[in-house]
């Protein structure tokens, strides 16, 4: 079962309250995101066992001048890892994108896409920068540790 309400759109900021009994208990904004203006990027975790088993998924947004995520994002990102970790690859959810994702970069679809690494046998930090032309640069840290 779901509900659902048709709404016309118009840019700015939607505010859905839900009550219990009368009394506030939800609330849910969205705001209406400007122009693409960076990145923003978020390793699932920080801290990774070394190994060829481990895997760390990052994952990429486009974000406009107040940090909002930009849904209709569409731009080349480029990633680059420093560390004891390599890129496996990376994935946008575009089931017509046909890019391969072992390369080193892919068009954001919707606004996002994913960065796969494995993490080598060694500690150490490893870094992932992200970027993209008119977006800049962003990264995101992590540290491999002992198995």
């Amino acid at each position: 079962m779901y509900l659902r309400w048709d709404v016309a759109y118009r840019p700015g900021k939607l505010r859905a309250v839900g009550y219990r009994e009368g009394k506030e208990v939800a609330i849910c904004m969205h705001e209406t995101a400007s122009a693409p203006s960076a990145l923003k990027l978020v390793c699932d975790e920080r801290d990774l066992s070394a190994g060829k088993d481990r895997i760390a998924h990052v994952a990429i947004t486009v974000v406009d001048a107040k940090g909002l995520f930009v849904p209709y994002a569409n731009n080349e990102v480029s990633i680059e890892v420093r560390g004891p970790a390599r890129l496996l690859g990376m994935e946008n959810g575009d089931p017509i994108d046909t890019t391969n994702y072992k390369l080193s970069h892919r068009r954001t679809f919707n606004g996002m896409a994913l960065a796969i690494l494995e993490v080598e046998s060694k500690r150490g930090a490893i870094t992932m920068t992200a970027s993209a032309p008119s977006l800049g640069r962003a990264s995101c840290e992590c540290r491999a540790g002992e198995d």
